[in-house]
């Protein structure tokens, strides 16, 4: 075996203190952050080294030397350890404020763009290349593993949620206006001083919805030449092919820079989703998926080591933090009040704008010292936060705390949780009890006096405490009237408790807020969901002659049929109450479960009408009108319905139907099914993407995905109570974020006139779907895992979901695929009566004999239930080939469809005692009819003829 010579193994050494030398300086934390023994190890390998011969003799030992001197110096706490350049310009005239006192906004545009740009840099800088490897700032303990990205992450939303707060609460036109035009103006100073990430911040808050929707407001900004500007800036910003614009911009400039943060964590996601971990069977590192992170990274340091030269005032950097921000669903209401819609009259003035804005949240501290009187019931609002009531994680966020508590921070005088508003209302029954919600309202209402009387201290009492808390316990009751008022529906009690305390405290205290619910509660006991305000369009309706029971396909219209389809399927959809999402079994969420059944039956109808066109040698004329109807379903945002006919055209597309689909003539019916009919699979991630973030009222979504977001949520963090007192609220939100999501498709129904005839016709085919009620269930949780990848992956869901369900997917999606092939591989159900000849029974034994050896049998009885009023007996083979299956077995001369229809609702039946027992379908049978035979195969079950 050949040895190296000694210039060979200099020059190893010599590489490997190299290595060394380029980790210490570079990468110094790895040495203190994780493994502290990692230094005491590399100082024993350098001592070793220093007095090794072999070492000295090449030279080396002076290299040890060295570098455990650049140990030492990384070690040291008093040492800088990242070198940061100071930018070559001069440092440039600052401009301060005249006194302390001075709003944020009135000062120089340039020097509050330089504020926030301090405040960025110190976040930019202080981010390390370890905090984005493997996704870490969207794992559980992101805080530790990411803390720094996440920092620059919530200092982005702020900025953006202060942006579109300080521009609505704005109510002066004028003075509206005149913020508008200096954020534009900031904005530009921001970009001029390669400040990308504050650019985007800013850009994000004048595009929020509730700002973007104010039309006037920006057309007034436009004459004062700001247009021009802002037109530069979001082209500049724009997402448009990866952020081109913005890449070229940052490359364009020399440093100081701070690059858009959120464009290298969506490259990160990419390259870290894109590629495996390892490639080949022999499991080897993909070191093309650590290049192309590591570029990524070395991006990112390239920008951190020039820094800004610019004066830091504190009476201005005060000012940058603390303001108090409003989640969207309280700014649209805002801003539909200062711009109402066109044709629409302008409301009572918002809570949350009649109390104008809450201090900043350091100047909570010397507002809130007021001593009150003696109230039991009021204590638990009195008492200070601490670890017996909020629990929080690492970077201090509160993911627990108590019933009282979670109340005082919805109506908190002075920074009430606005954002957790909706989805704790929408989380509501998860929580806590209707009545218990309502009496800890009241209990907060009645504030205990204050034990100073003297004017000063009566007018801070009644300005710093009684006032907000009032209006905020308003603004609360208005939520959960407006958006969950079958609560009150549903419980007369409950509703009777409200109205007596509107009516009596409410009234005395605070008349006009008690009449404006009293008129919430009028409106909402007699209103349906408003109707879109598009103009009605004219109903195709079909000859009279035609009527539900007579009518066929090609008697209808497409485009009528759809919208039909709208109607019943929106009526379904806008059923749909928070509980049946929370809920985990059918029997408890029975709005969702007719929603689900729709879907089942619509998918029947279509299979049915396909069928029968076949038989009679027209199936591409039904494919043709059933593509023009998924697609005009489409068209109205009916997803659910065009859907279920995609998928119909999907367990349909055999060898047969192929040639049927180049016979279709209509270019609107095939091309919406080739363009959609993989839709749902992981390479159409980005459409499906776009589909699901363009859907607007009125609409009918695929709620699937809803469903399955929540029951990973609940996987992944079981635990309701983190203590016996303490709510796991952080859970809760995220729940009731998803619920809200859903219930915002809710607001506005279809305006088409129905028609008798085409909804009999549909309706008519619900008998049809009871012998096909498992299909679809398998590829929809097919689809069920692509669309909630989608939603994972869309931008403006919140990162906390994202974090957690990502952990779960792959597991989940495992999951569903093991579920598919058990179904369609393993088990059976053979059914009929016990008439069949000797010699059959004997036949169809040997056959069942042949599948199933060493299996065992016994019988089952059906219960008496509704879907099969006559009690039926059964034989179950116990088969434990691979792993445990129940099959339900009986002979049978012939079968028909009928017989097909008692196999599925036995089989339900079965499954219902037998939940965690597989079990699927197989018909052992002489002779099976042909239509019996298309459905049993559409329906996954396997025919054995004897």
């Amino acid at each position: 075996m050949a040895t190296a010579s000694e210039g060979d193994v200099r020059v190893v050494r010599i590489r490997v203190f190299n290595v060394l030398k380029q980790w210490i300086e570079k990468f110094w934390y790895d040495f203190v952050k994780d493994c502290p023994e990692l230094s005491s190890r590399v100082y024993t390998w350098l001592d070793e080294k220093i007095a090794d011969p072999e070492v000295i003799q090449v030279g080396a030992d002076k290299i040890a030397s060295t570098l455990k001197a650049k140990l030492d110096a990384a070690l040291d706490p008093r040492a800088e350890k990242k070198k940061i350049l100071v930018s070559a310009a001069d440092i440039p005239r600052s401009y301060p404020p005249k006194d302390a006192t001075v709003p944020l906004l009135d000062c120089n545009s340039e020097e509050i763009a330089r504020q926030l740009t301090m405040i960025e840099w110190k976040m930019w800088s202080a981010i390390k290349p370890y905090e984005f490897l493997n996704l870490a700032w969207t794992k559980k303990d992101r805080a530790k593993r990411s803390g720094n990205v996440i920092a620059m992450i919530e200092r982005f939303n702020y900025v953006s949620g202060w942006v579109a707060t300080m521009i609505c609460m704005s109510e002066k036109p004028k003075e509206r206006v005149r913020i508008t035009h200096k954020f534009i103006e900031i904005a530009h100073k921001l970009y001029l001083m390669n400040n990308f990430n504050g650019l985007m911040a800013l850009i994000s808050g004048l595009n929020r919805g509730p700002v973007y929707r104010l039309k006037q407001t920006f057309a007034a900004v436009e004459a004062k030449d700001a247009k021009k500007i802002f037109q530069e800036l979001q082209t500049v910003t724009s997402s448009d092919k990866s952020y081109a614009n913005l890449r070229k911009s940052i490359r364009s400039v020399n440093p100081p820079t701070i690059p858009y943060l959120g464009m290298y964590l969506t490259d990160l996601t990419f390259i870290e989703e894109g590629n495996k971990d390892v490639v080949t069977d022999h499991r080897l590192a993909n070191f093309h998926k650590r290049r192309l992170t590591a570029q990524t990274i070395a991006d990112v340091q390239t920008y951190q080591n020039v820094k800004y030269q610019f004066l830091e005032i504190p009476e201005m950097l005060s000012k940058c933090f603390g303001e108090a921000t409003f989640g969207d669903d309280e700014l649209y209401e805002i801003s539909e009040y200062l711009e109402p819609r066109a044709g629409k009259e302008r409301g009572e003035k918002p809570a949350l704008l009649a109390a104008g804005m809450p201090p900043r949240k350091e100047e909570e501290k010397g507002r809130m010292d007021l001593e009150l009187g003696e109230n039991p019931a009021w204590t638990p609002y009195s008492i200070p936060d601490n670890s017996s009531n909020i629990l929080t994680n690492a970077s201090g966020v509160i993911v627990g705390q108590t019933f009282f508590k979670t109340v005082e921070k919805l109506t908190h005088p002075v920074m009430p949780d606005t954002n957790a508003l909706l989805p704790l209302l929408a989380s509501l029954e998860h929580w806590t009890t209707t009545d218990q919600f309502l009496d800890a309202l009241i209990i907060r209402f009645n504030i205990p006096s204050s034990k100073d009387k003297s004017d000063d201290a009566l007018i801070k009492y009644k300005e710093e405490l009684q006032a907000p808390i009032f209006l905020r316990v308003v603004n609360v009751l208005k939520s959960w009237i407006t958006n969950h008022f079958y609560h009150f529906q549903e419980d007369p009690a409950l509703k009777e408790k409200l109205l007596g305390f509107i009516n009596g405290k409410l009234h005395a205290t605070l008349p006009n807020s008690a009449s404006s619910l009293n008129a919430l509660i009028a409106k909402q006991t007699v209103a349906e969901a408003p109707k879109c305000t598009n103009p009605v369009p004219e109903p195709i309706i079909p000859m009279n002659t035609i009527t539900g029971e007579n009518a066929q396909l090609t008697d209808l219209d497409p485009h009528e049929v759809a919208r039909q389809l709208c109607l019943i399927s929106s009526d379904l959809f806008c059923k749909i109450k928070p509980r049946d999402m929370l809920a985990l079994k059918d029997e408890d969420r029975p709005n969702l479960k007719a929603f689900d059944d729709n879907l089942v039956a619509i998918q029947a109808w279509a299979l049915e009408e396909i069928s029968t066109f076949q038989k009679l040698g027209q199936a591409s004329l039904a494919l043709e009108i059933l593509g023009q109807i998924a697609y005009h379903s489409s068209v109205y945002n009916n997803w659910h319905a065009a859907f279920a006919i995609i998928n119909a055209f999907n367990v349909t597309y055999t060898s047969q139907l192929k040639m049927d689909w180049k016979k279709v003539t209509n270019p609107i019916a095939m091309k919406f099914y080739f363009d959609h009919r993989d839709i749902f699979s992981p390479s159409q991630k980005k459409e499906l993407g776009e589909l699901l973030k363009n859907l607007v009222y009125p609409c009918v979504p695929i709620v699937s995905p809803y469903v399955g977001a929540i029951e990973l949520i609940q996987k992944a963090n079981p635990q309701d109570m983190l203590t016996p007192q303490i709510i796991n609220i952080d859970k809760n939100k995220k729940i009731g974020e998803i619920i809200v999501r859903l219930q915002r498709l809710q607001k506005v129904t279809y305006n088409f006139v129905p028609v008798p005839a085409i909804q009999g016709y549909l309706l008519r085919s619900r008998e049809v779907s009871q012998l096909v009620c498992g299909l679809g269930s398998n590829s929809s949780s097919t689809a069920n895992a692509s669309i909630f990848e989608v939603i994972l992956n869309d931008p403006e869901f919140k990162t906390e979901i994202q974090g957690i369900v990502k952990e779960v997917l792959e597991e989940e999606i495992s999951k569903l695929r093991a579920e598919v092939f058990n179904m369609v591989v393993t088990g059976v159900i053979s059914v009929g009566s016990p008439s069949a000849s000797s010699i059959a029974d004997e036949k169809a034994r040997d056959a069942v004999a042949r599948a199933f050896p060493n299996s065992t049998f016994h019988s089952w009885t059906t219960p008496v239930d509704a879907l099969l009023p006559n009690q039926l007996t059964f034989n179950v083979i116990h088969s434990e080939e691979g792993h445990l299956a129940h099959f339900l077995l009986e002979i049978k001369e012939k079968v028909v469809l009928s017989d097909i229809a008692t196999l599925i609702k036995a089989g339900h039946l079965y499954k219902t005692q037998h939940p965690t027992i597989p079990l699927s379908s197989v018909l052992v049978v002489n002779s099976i009819s042909e239509q019996a035979y298309t459905v049993a195969e559409r329906c996954k079950i396997r025919v054995i003829r004897v």
